[in-house]
């Protein structure tokens, strides 16, 4: 691409045609200084440009459409130029002559011509063409030329006139020329030029084929009709003619020859005229073949003489066409390449020789359609393949089709033939590999190559009868036969459910590495040879349970006749166990690993036999050889009676002293008033009744004496009378001490050695149980009755005559029992009261110092039973077996224990449920037992932490939580100044039953104290009973504190008390307590809160009279804030109405 500055507003751009560019081809020039050109030419005038201005023009080449790469070029416009007028003056001067001055004047900016009008052809002849053009408008006459350039090729003619028209003389006929005509003002500035294109001078020749030329002339002027011409030629002989015209044949093709023609007329030869031609060249016969299946076609041809190059012209049925060049010295063969697949081509070969051409005959021949995309195996069965492949690119479509071949050793399908790019193989066999194949197929049945897919396998079939040979703890065998279609290179693939894949041509296998006790599934798939798989044979199996480990058996001294068992966990999962001693079978499910094995005889040995359950096989056994311990003697079943002031008494059952534990000969009893721990009991066996009067022991042996059991087999239970006084050898079973707690241990003897009237504890062979409570000795009846006489008499005094005989205090009790208590009407309680009170609570202290002993002499083996002690938040708050709350068991029989007692209420004998502030270890009993027991009110009397001290597990959540099988969720929280108000929805997750709980949570109560006024518990006990009596009729209120038995002891005897004042019109605050310590010890714990209880009797009573105006009581509601809550129903908001 070059550039040529025509003037100050014009440019000429010229470049080179690519190379195979058509002659249908277009070009674009693009301007940064004018608008945009489009041309068919290699050359192209720019005009309307700026001076001084630089400019960028791009070309690009377009072929069907297609736009090439633009080649671009940057060029300056031309300065304007300006006229100069100069003019000088000289003057004489007398120092320096003549001086001479130069005005240099810069008139105006020089004006370039206007264009001549458009240039016309007038006429043509073989060596002329006549031009005119328009005249130069504004242009004066005189001032200016016109400047004609006529170009062909490379070679550039010119000439000037000052007309509008001239004859260009000289030309070559047959000759294409460029005419352009341009005006010349002052200066030599010359303005745009006007072009004329593609002027083509007439043919003085014809040229009819490659051996013959037809020749014409014009006629000369007043040419005479006898006139003639004479015909010379290089090539040929002399022809005459009287014509204007002649043929000259027998030409050699591709021959350069000159021909001259002469007139004459009457013997006179004029000058000749001549004209010089090229025959045309001899036609060639071109092959064309498409050997290659890559989109191209090669044409070859035999050379001809003379040919200086020669034109190939490609053209499909589509519209596509090439045009390429050849000369002749450079090859005799072309390939066309990147043209349409499955396309009908006609070739034709322009033999060029100078100015002569020869057109080929056409030859015709087919493009190979293009392959197909890649074949994918969309689905297979057992006895088809379906396949699809990617279309075949640049193909028209209904001109094609697709072959599909599938081939496997020894066997070929038919082909199968479709317009579609899928397709469903059928009719194969299962498990069989096959090569699978898809050409396209175009006109003239032309296919492509190939597309191949291979060792594509159908599905084979699948294993039978798969079945679990044999289970150990870690491994499975698996067995099955073999497929119906089985092939040699089959494998199985065996997928175990823990991941495990395992591949063998085998028909069965060993699993390893599996875990014990756990369920697995198994699957075995046929495979072939490319990893095709069959339908899945499936089985599952548990494999067996791990024996236990670390297997430990003992059998403890000084408790039941029992074996300890312990054992590590086994590997793997289980489902319990199985323990076997003897002909007995105990089926556990436990995850402590451990397990007591009761009722069995003191000093045996046992054969214990333990193995694991599973899902599936049992485990092996474990067996070990044990034996039980040697009792210690654990008092289960002892009663105390007839308790004293200065004595009581044991009944042992006789099984105690029966042979079971060995030949007992003598027994006795330790006796202890020192609450605190003692251990080793066994040296105070010789210590006395005297030591211990003398304060020189805390224990001393009350009383030892022979076994009479065997003499006396008709008998059930022994008594045995302590402080009677009585002696053997050097023991005297002295009187006991009235209002003093005593401690008892019980030893028995299987050999009894005296020295010095006194035990060997050396020498003697013996065992001792454990210290149990005795209880407290009640106060001398003497001392007690003159107590209640004085009472009486003060009371009697007291009062008046109307008064005394509505008086019910009797003292007729006090002669055979402690307990010294009647009902007292509520019109005479204001002065028993006030008596009661006087010296500084003196009276109602000796009323409590009198319920002390209350039912401490009842048994509580389950609390005091090793596996049952941790459960214990105190261990002086122990339940009694006749009243305590038992849980189901549900392994081991301590199951069923829990630290709580049934409490009798004024409506029923188990109306509240008395029980200690849960332990982070009993919290899920805790729940328990409130979802056995059905209770819907929970009472709590003790923050969780008061003084630093933990007083209970906070055993509620603050959203949801689970214990055991229960789900615990906490649904509202309702905080007040003195107590705070929530409910619970628990959730029994193996029945998936709800109920609703609502707790009481009284905060302001302090520890072994009271509340700070009557009306506070009096009002909080009546919110409690207003929801027992819509939630609770039927089913226990569980109270706690810490210990179970101070606060909550106070609000079950208020609860009691209000009902015996509103319904009896009677007050025995002493009497409501003595029930409760007979349920469960230490109720009302303090002297305090039993002094408290008296004045909420004091309290409630004037509020009914009206001389209380402290005391707001109401019988029916509770408190006025709570008149409108409504229990155990949930608003919109999600709490509770309040």
């Amino acid at each position: 691409l070059t550039s040529t500055a025509v003037n100050s507003s014009a440019v000429y751009l010229n470049w080179t045609q690519p190379i195979n560019f058509t002659s249908s081809g277009s070009y674009t020039v693009n301007n940064t200084c004018s608008p945009t050109q489009q041309t068919g030419q290699t050359s192209i005038y720019i005009t309307g440009l700026s001076p001084s201005r630089t400019c960028i023009s791009i070309v690009y080449s377009q072929i069907n459409g297609v736009t090439g790469v633009g080649i671009n070029i940057s060029y300056i416009t031309c300065k304007k130029i300006y006229f100069i007028k100069t003019h000088y003056v000289s003057n004489l001067s007398p120092i320096y002559g003549i001086l001479t001055r130069w005005l240099i004047l810069l008139l105006s900016p020089s004006v370039v011509p206007s264009q001549p009008g458009p240039v016309t052809i007038q006429n043509t002849t073989p060596t002329s063409i006549a031009v005119s053009w328009g005249a130069a408008p504004n242009m004066t006459a005189g001032t200016f030329n016109y400047t004609v350039t006529y170009q062909t090729g490379p070679q550039i003619n010119d000439t000037t006139t000052a007309n509008t028209s001239l004859v260009l003389t000289g030309l070559q006929s047959g000759t294409t020329y460029t005419i352009s005509v341009a005006t010349i003002g002052p200066v030599n500035l010359k303005s745009d030029p006007v072009y004329a294109y593609n002027v083509t001078t007439s043919k003085a020749y014809t040229l009819l084929n490659d051996t013959a030329v037809y020749l014409n002339w014009t006629q000369p002027i007043n040419f005479p009709s006898s006139g003639s011409y004479t015909v010379t030629s290089t090539c040929s002989q002399v022809q005459k003619t009287n014509q204007t015209s002649v043929y000259i044949t027998r030409l050699t093709p591709g021959r350069t020859c000159i021909s001259t023609v002469y007139s004459e007329i009457r013997g006179v030869t004029g000058n000749g005229i001549n004209t010089s031609y090229i025959t045309r060249p001899s036609k060639v016969s071109p092959v064309v073949t498409n050997m290659w299946k890559n989109g191209s076609m090669q044409v070859t041809w035999q050379n001809v003489y003379a040919a200086d190059n020669y034109v190939l012209s490609l053209s499909s049925n589509k519209g596509t066409s090439q045009t390429i060049s050849v000369f002749s010295n450079e090859t005799l063969s072309y390939v066309f390449s990147d043209l349409l697949p499955a396309t009908t081509y006609i070739l034709t070969i322009t033999t060029v020789s100078g100015s002569a051409q020869q057109l080929s005959d056409p030859v015709s021949n087919t493009t190979y359609p293009s392959q197909p995309g890649t074949v994918m195996v969309a689905n297979k069965t057992t006895d088809s393949i379906a396949v699809a492949w990617g279309a075949a690119p640049n193909m028209t479509s209904g001109t094609f089709n697709y072959t599909v071949t599938c081939q496997t050793a020894g066997y070929q399908s038919n082909e199968a033939i479709t317009a579609n790019t899928s397709l469903v193989l059928t009719g194969l066999q299962s498990g069989t590999t096959y090569i699978i194949s898809v050409s396209t197929i175009g006109p003239m049945n032309l296919k492509s190559d190939a597309v191949y897919a291979y060792n594509i396998s159908t599905i084979p079939l699948n294993v039978q009868n798969l079945i679990v040979v044999s289970t150990s703890t870690e491994h499975v065998i698996l067995q099955w036969a073999v497929p119906a279609d089985y092939k040699d290179g089959y494998q199985y693939r065996v997928n175990v459910s823990n991941g495990q894949s395992i591949v063998t041509a085998s028909s069965g296998i060993t699993i390893d590495h599996l875990t014990p006790g756990m369920l697995f599934s198994f699957s075995v798939q046929t495979l072939t040879y490319d990893q095709t798989g069959s339908a899945l044979a499936v089985t599952s199996c548990c494999t067996d349970a791990a024996a236990v480990r670390s297997l430990i058996c003992s059998g403890p001294n000084l408790t039941q006749a029992m074996l300890n068992l312990s054992w590590t966990q086994p590997d793997g999962f289980n489902n319990g166990f199985a323990v076997q001693v003897k002909d007995l079978i105990t089926v556990i499910s436990t995850t402590d690993y451990h397990l007591i094995i009761p009722n069995l005889s003191y000093n045996t040995e046992y054969l214990v036999s333990i193995w694991t359950n599973g899902c599936g096989n049992r485990s092996n056994v474990t067996t070990v050889s044990c034996m039980t311990g040697i009792t210690g003697m654990f008092p289960v079943g002892v009663n105390i009676i007839n308790i004293q002031y200065n004595q009581f008494t044991l009944q042992l059952p006789v099984h105690l002293l029966d042979s079971s534990h060995g030949t007992i000969t003598h027994y006795g009893i330790l006796l202890t008033t020192n609450s605190g721990t003692l251990s080793n009991e066994a040296i105070y066996l010789n210590k006395t009744f005297s030591d211990w009067k003398a304060g020189a022991t805390p224990m001393y042996l009350a009383m030892v004496t022979k076994s009479q059991l065997q003499t006396r087999s008709d008998v059930s239970v022994l008594e045995v009378l302590i402080g009677d006084n009585s002696q053997y050898e050097g023991y005297t079973n002295g009187p006991l001490m009235a209002k003093t707690s005593y401690r008892y241990a019980l030893v028995l003897f299987t050999n009894l050695v005296i020295k010095s009237s006194l035990i060997s504890v050396e020498q003697s062979f013996f065992s001792i149980s454990a210290i149990n409570e005795a209880g407290t000795l009640p106060e001398n009846p003497v001392i007690h009755c003159c107590v209640c006489m004085s009472v009486s008499i003060g009371l009697y005094q007291s009062i008046d005559d109307t008064q005394r005989k509505n008086l019910y205090v009797t003292c007729d009790s006090c002669y055979c029992d402690s307990f010294c208590s009647e009902p007292i009407k509520v019109e005479h309680y204001e002065a028993h009261f006030k008596k009661q009170r006087a010296d500084s609570f003196c009276g109602f202290a000796e009323e409590f110092e009198d319920l002390k002993p209350v039912g401490v002499a009842q048994p509580k083996s389950s609390a005091l039973a090793p596996e049952n002690r941790g459960k214990n938040r105190y261990n002086n708050v122990l339940p009694y077996d006749s009243s305590r709350v038992k849980l189901s068991v549900q392994g081991s029989p301590f199951d069923d224990y829990i630290n709580a007692n049934y409490m009798p209420g004024y409506n029923s004998k188990k109306e509240f449920i008395a029980a200690q502030g849960p332990l982070p270890s009993t919290v899920n009993e805790f729940w328990r037992m409130i979802w056995e027991k059905n209770v819907h009110t929970l009472v709590m009397l003790t923050r969780c932490n008061e003084q630093g001290r933990v007083k209970c597990e906070e055993y509620w959540p603050s959203e949801s939580k689970h214990y055991g099988n229960l789900t615990v969720t906490t649904s509202s929280e309702i905080p007040l100044d003195d107590w705070t108000i929530r409910d619970f929805d628990v959730r029994n997750v193996k029945t998936a039953e709800t109920r609703c709980i609502r707790h009481f949570h009284f905060t302001a109560w302090p520890d072994h104290g009271v509340p700070e006024t009557t009306e506070l518990l009096i009002n909080f006990r009546h919110l409690v009973r207003e929801h027992m009596d819509q939630f609770s009729r039927h089913s226990p209120t569980v109270v706690h504190c810490s210990a179970g038995v101070g606060r909550t002891g106070t609000f079950i005897a208020i609860d009691r008390l209000i009902f015996q004042i509103e319904r009896d019109d009677m007050v025995d605050v002493y009497g409501i307590i003595h029930d409760l310590r007979m349920h469960r010890p230490l109720m009302v714990q303090t002297e305090d809160q039993y002094v408290f209880l008296n004045q909420c009797a004091m309290d409630i009573i004037r509020s009914r009279t009206g001389t209380n105006v402290d005391l707001i009581y109401q019988n029916t509601a509770a408190l006025s804030i709570y008149e409108n809550f409504e229990p155990m129903k949930k608003s919109k908001n999600g709490f509770y109405k309040a």
